[in-house]
């Protein structure tokens, strides 16, 4: 039996990767099962970005370890187990599940699983070694491509690894340093996506703001826009977190030129404190921020914005906190992605004092995130009445949900599976939001 069975946690450039592993499966013969009962191979791409996330990989990799036990003495087999991702490739105390599974590959060759896997089952023993190596900032994409995406929009992956060494995160040692996809590629893979239907496209990375940094480009990463942009079939073009540093008035007003890109942007802001910025080691001030934030809402009338906020970072007073509040506030954010600080061993971070206590931490998130919530309707509030276009992404008991252009998600009205891809006007009120807020929630 040539069937696999595939669990992916944590990013957007982990999503790309596991979906390149299914077509490359796919191409060497196998099947993708819907459940461990019926698969022979089992992959987990693991996160490590939080504890939280450490701790869900580590559950994952030993249900994995059960589940391949129990079919062992029900069916007569063990299924190969295949573990992959950052928490493979930087966590020691996971050791112990790790040397249970058969293969196991940090970020350095991940590329190569499909192909370790197939070779396992054939008998080539070489394969079956764990492969965990210091990232040498060095990998490359050569294997790496989709052509179709399990969703109706399309994420490519444009650069991976990161050099920013934020006090706070683990990701550049477990990702290394940032390196660029060649554009040739990148826009080859665009093409094959259209060719295959798909009219949306998210650029992601690890740190999508370095993609062509050692480029002698100006603002690379428009430029990529404007090519892709050229591509038949291509509709909507968005970006995966942009740190506000990038998001100038002229990129801003570069990117408002092409119709494809979608007025909306997710700001990787972390906190409205100057001070706490620089102890996370962010490389801009609460100036940057309020800068990028007007630069959006000056190039897109209609414009949305979404961002990363973390509340209880080692030493953060009450009134820093409120900082963070009032730029959530000032910025009227469409989505707050808020998280309490997580320490990681190994960052600077971890041995700071004043660690805030979790309760607190709690506290502050809920906190902040009811503001937020507030500031999302008075945005709402200025919206309502006009019409948007809304991709149709599911059909759900007769009706069709998806994301505007400024990614609100809404109910789009009555609808079929047949009708999930098309595009559907819709004037934005209160019901559809709340409608789309239920069916998203619930």
């Amino acid at each position: 039996m040539k069937s696999f069975f595939i669990i992916t946690l944590g990013c957007r450039v982990n999503q790309y990767e596991s979906q390149y592993y299914t077509e490359r499966l796919e191409a060497l013969g196998y099947t993708k099962a819907d459940n461990m009962d019926d698969a022979s191979v089992y992959i987990l791409n693991t996160c490590s970005v939080t504890g939280e996330s450490d701790k869900k990989s580590r559950s994952y990799i030993s249900r994995m370890i059960r589940k391949a036990d129990e079919m062992l003495e029900k069916k007569g087999y063990r299924p190969v187990i295949a573990v992959t991702g950052c928490h493979a490739q930087g966590s020691s105390e996971t050791n112990e599940l790790l040397g249970k599974c058969d293969i196991v590959c940090g970020n350095e060759n991940k590329d190569r699983i499909p192909d370790m896997i197939d070779g396992l089952l054939r008998g080539a023993d070489e394969c079956s070694v764990r492969d965990v190596t210091e990232i040498k900032y060095a990998s490359g994409y050569r294997e790496m491509g989709i052509s179709k995406s399990e969703l109706v929009k399309a994420y490519i992956k444009i650069e991976d690894g990161c050099a920013g060494f934020c006090t706070y995160c683990i990701v550049p040692y477990l990702r290394g340093r940032p390196r660029s996809r060649d554009e040739k590629d990148i826009l080859e893979e665009v093409k094959r996506l259209a060719v295959n239907g798909y009219t949306e496209i998210v650029f992601t990375g690890i740190e999508v703001g370095d993609y062509g940094r050692d480029s002698e480009t100006s603002m690379p990463l428009l430029r990529l826009a404007e090519k892709a942009a050229l591509t038949e079939g291509i509709k909507r073009i968005r970006f995966g977190s942009l740190n506000p540093k990038l998001v100038t008035k002229e990129f801003m007003s570069g990117l408002a030129k092409i119709p494809q890109v979608m007025p909306h942007f997710h700001l990787s802001l972390q906190s409205g404190s100057d001070r706490v910025l620089s102890a996370m080691k962010r490389r801009y001030t609460r100036r940057d921020e309020e800068a990028a934030v007007n630069a959006v809402y000056e190039a897109y009338g209609d414009g949305c914005i979404s961002a990363d906020i973390i509340c209880g970072f080692p030493g953060e007073t009450e009134e820093e906190f409120l900082d963070s509040v009032s730029l959530a506030k000032k910025a009227m954010l469409m989505h707050a992605h808020v998280f309490p600080y997580s320490k990681r061993a190994g960052t600077p971070a971890a041995s700071m004092s004043g660690q805030i206590p979790s309760d607190e931490k709690k506290r502050r998130c809920a906190f902040l995130a009811s503001e937020a919530e507030k500031a999302r309707d008075k945005r709402l509030s200025m919206l309502y009445g006009k019409e948007f276009s809304v991709l149709a992404e599911i059909s759900h008991n007769g009706l069709l949900y998806g994301h505007t252009e400024n990614f609100i998600y809404v109910c789009a009205g009555a609808g079929s599976s047949h009708d999930v891809g098309k595009y559907i006007p819709v004037r934005l009120d209160e019901e559809t939001v709340r409608m789309g807020s239920e069916a998203r929630n619930g």
